[in-house]
């Protein structure tokens, strides 16, 4: 019974933060994967794209990172890779009761440029489902890559269309704004 009691304490505790906000919620399939594509294309205009309301929690991630917006994580990874401090004012730290989301803060965002040293690494995401939304063929996508497993196909063509497929450009301009706001 004490564990019950226990488990329930733990529940609430975890729970009870998303409950008083009830306008946030997970970032989608595309909100996450914008965020990718904007580390990996140096470019913000993704991030715009991203719901202000996209919100992560993970109260077991290292302090700084247990909450954050999906839309300032963006930013705040397209800033630091660019070394553009102009970006930084539109990272907006998260916060919640036992979450510390500090990393994804306008302060920490000034604080990784002024160092002047840009992220190493990329995300992965659904490229699969961005694609299909372009408009991409992925059956005709892996016949492009004979041989290869479906998600290394997606990957190669995906590496070989940014930035210097204009098609490829014109294309993400199509996929979904979650901002609410028109434009």
């Amino acid at each position: 019974m004490k564990w019950a009691t226990g488990m329930a304490m733990v529940l609430l505790v975890v729970l009870a933060p998303r409950a008083a906000k009830a306008e946030t919620r997970e970032p989608n399939t595309f909100e996450s994967a914008y965020t990718a594509m904007a580390l990996d294309f140096g470019s913000h205009e993704l991030c715009v794209q991203i719901s202000p309301d996209a919100e992560s929690r993970f109260l077991f991630n290292s302090p700084g990172t247990q909450i954050y917006r999906e839309r300032s994580r963006c930013f705040l990874y397209v800033a630091v890779n660019t070394l553009n401090p102009y970006l930084c004012q539109f990272v907006d730290e998260a916060s919640a009761w036992l979450h510390n989301g500090s990393y994804f803060s306008r302060e920490n965002c000034e604080t990784l440029v002024s160092e002047g040293e840009p992220f190493n690494f990329s995300l992965s995401f659904d490229r699969r489902s961005i694609l299909t939304e372009m408009g991409y063929s992925v059956a005709k996508i892996a016949e492009a890559y004979p041989g290869d497993p479906e998600e290394v196909a997606l990957h190669r063509f995906y590496l070989s269309a940014v930035g210097r497929d204009g098609d490829f450009q014109q294309r993400l301009k199509r996929l979904p704004d979650f901002s609410g706001v028109d434009r």
